[in-house]
C-alpha cells in the first residue's frame, strides 16, 4: 500500500502539466467545508475494547470534519485542488466497573487531487478528482488498571502514511463570485507504524511503538492498526477571486 500510494503521488506530480494560459473562467478559489466522514474498517480500535467487555458505549465508525482548499485552474475544464482537513476525534467507549474509558483517533490530511469540470462556463457544473493524500492520526487511550504494562495509558500517539482520495464535486455559482458546493468522495489510507513518547520507571523518556495487547495487557509483535478508509459527505462555499499580482 505504501509503494503503490508513493507511486501514484509521484506519477500524479511528474505527469500534470499546467498552462498560465488568460481566459479561463473564474480561475482561483478557495473553498471552505464540513462535513461527515465514515471509517469502514477501524477495527482495531473496537476489537481491543471488546477483548475487556462487550458492552460498548459507541464506536469508532465515522467523525465529523472540517477543511480548507485552494482551488486553481489551468484550463478551462482542468482544475487543481490543494486542500487540507481536519477529522475531529472518534472514540471508542466503554465502561467497566463503574468506571469509564475510552481510545480516542483524530487526524489532519493534506491532499492533491487535479481533476476535470463538465460545464465550467454554466451556473450548475459537476467536477470529478483523484489524487494522493497524507493522513497524520493521533490515538489517546485510557484503560482499566487491569490492563498492565508501557502500552496501558498513552496520550498523543502519532502515525501516518500516503494514500488515495477521491472527489465528485456539484457546485451552484448563486452570486457572480460565490458559489455552493454539495460533494462526497472516497479515501483510502491504512497506518500500522503508531508511536509516543513516554517516562519509564527510571524517568527516562524513551519511544514506544504501539502494538497489540490482549486483557491483561500483554503485548505482541503485531502492529497496531488503524485504517481510514470510507466514504465522506461535505458541503461548503466557494469564494473566486482574483490575486492583485499574477499566478
Amino acid at each position: 500500500m505504501k509503494k503503490l500510494s508513493l507511486a501514484l503521488a509521484v506519477l500524479i506530480l511528474t505527469t500534470a502539466v499546467s498552462s498560465f494560459a488568460g481566459g479561463i473562467n473564474h480561475q482561483r478559489c478557495v473553498e471552505l467545508r464540513g462535513g461527515l466522514a465514515t471509517y469502514l474498517f477501524m477495527d482495531d480500535p473496537v476489537t481491543w475494547a471488546e477483548q475487556l467487555t462487550s458492552n460498548l458505549d459507541s464506536e469508532m465508525s465515522f467523525a465529523p470534519d472540517f477543511g480548507i482548499s485552494l482551488l486553481y485552474k489551468s484550463h478551462n475544464n482542468f482544475v487543481w485542488n490543494v486542500g487540507y482537513n481536519h477529522l475531529f476525534g472518534s472514540s471508542v467507549a466503554y465502561t467497566l466497573s463503574g468506571t469509564d474509558y475510552d481510545e480516542t483517533v483524530s487526524a489532519n490530511e493534506i491532499f492533491l487531487a487535479p481533476g476535470f469540470i463538465f460545464n465550467p462556463n454554466g451556473k450548475l457544473n459537476v467536477s470529478v478528482n483523484a489524487g494522493a493524500t497524507l493522513i497524520m492520526a493521533t490515538l489517546d487511550r485510557s484503560s482499566p488498571e487491569s490492563v498492565t504494562g508501557d502500552l496501558s495509558d498513552f496520550y498523543g500517539a502519532t502515525g501516518r502514511n500516503v494514500g488515495f482520495i477521491g472527489l465528485l464535486n456539484v457546485e451552484y455559482l448563486f452570486k457572480p463570485n460565490i458559489a455552493i458546493k454539495i460533494g462526497g468522495g472516497f479515501r483510502s489510507v491504512f497506518i500500522d507504524d503508531i508511536t509516543f513518547i513516554s517516562t519509564n520507571a527510571s524517568g527516562v523518556e524513551k519511544s514506544y511503538t504501539v502494538v497489540w495487547t490482549d486483557a491483561g495487557g500483554t503485548q505482541t509483535n503485531a502492529p497496531y492498526q488503524l485504517d481510514f478508509t470510507g466514504v465522506f459527505a461535505e458541503i461548503g462555499f466557494r469564494f473566486y477571486f482574483e490575486p492583485k499580482r499574477f499566478w
